[in-house]
């Protein structure tokens, strides 16, 4: 048999350059397989990253703002259209429900200014209410570091109403207070003077920076005008009439103004009726 002698050498060289050789194409895979999944994620992750970012801002305009195709691959295109569809449905119904919202308060607020206007003013003669008197005199009165100025009141009750309800029936004796309503309302300054029904057949009257002798004027020109008024059966109807005035609208109560003109309402009444005492 024969050998073939191979240097030790030789033997030392193949096996050196062939741990290089290994060592080269692993490291060449290495960085191949990183440059591939590194493509790889940019490829899958930057579409994935835009969904991303634009679902943690919470702003559906984020969504919409899209672009229509983000990606090749279908699977994360198909998941951006969805999230745009999704996003134009709550667009849509979030719009309705504002629309409903304002519509809502819209109407809350009418009812809301109706319920008001109801609470401050007497349902039969559309004047005024107790309420109402004692709201809008705080207007008349004026707030602190306002100019001063003076203020009457007039407590006025309509003469034997109850005897003329009594004769032609509660539905005559309506018409009289929606009649004496109406004539008071003639003669006071709109949105400067007060009339309200107080109860029953009394009225108030409140008259804002007028002189005592204007306010008895237009006391006796109601006088006249419901002297000249025909009611059921041509009966005719008198008032009577307590003023009381005050110099300066400074510290002054209502309370006590209509304490003063119910005073001089009584001496009206109990003197023959159809008389002003002021």
């Amino acid at each position: 048999m024969l050998g073939v002698l191979i240097p030790s050498a030789y033997h030392e060289n193949l096996l050196s350059d062939y741990n290089r050789s290994s060592i080269l194409i692993t490291l060449g895979l290495f960085i191949f397989i990183s440059l591939f999944g590194a493509l790889i994620a940019w490829y899958i992750g930057k579409p994935i990253q835009l969904l991303s970012a634009a679902t943690i801002n919470k702003r559906l305009e984020n969504i919409q703002a899209l672009p229509e195709s983000i990606s090749k691959v279908k699977e994360i295109n198909a998941l951006n259209q969805g999230l745009k569809e999704m996003a134009d449905d709550l667009s849509d119904v979030m719009h309705n429900l504002e629309a409903k919202v304002a519509e809502r308060t819209l109407l809350l607020q009418g009812e809301n200014e109706n319920l008001l206007e109801t609470s401050v003013k007497d349902e039969l003669t559309n004047i005024y209410n107790r309420r109402g008197l004692k709201q809008d005199f705080i207007r008349v009165v004026g707030v602190e570091g306002e100019q001063k100025h003076n203020v009457t009141l007039v407590l006025c009750d309509i003469d034997h109403f109850k005897v003329f309800n009594d004769k032609y029936g509660h539905g005559e004796g309506d018409k009289v207070l929606i009649k004496v309503a109406e004539s008071l309302n003639l003669y006071i300054r709109t949105g400067v003077d007060i009339v309200a029904r107080y109860g029953g057949e009394e009225f108030v009257l409140v008259f804002s920076n007028m002189s005592l002798d204007h306010v008895l004027e237009r006391l006796n020109g109601i006088r006249q005008e419901l002297k000249n008024t025909e009611l059921a059966g041509k009966e005719r109807i008198t008032m009577s009439f307590g003023v009381a005035h005050h110099e300066s609208s400074d510290s002054i109560q209502i309370e006590d103004l209509i304490n003063k003109a119910d005073e001089k309402l009584y001496q009206a009444k109990n003197s023959g009726r159809n008389k002003i005492v002021s």
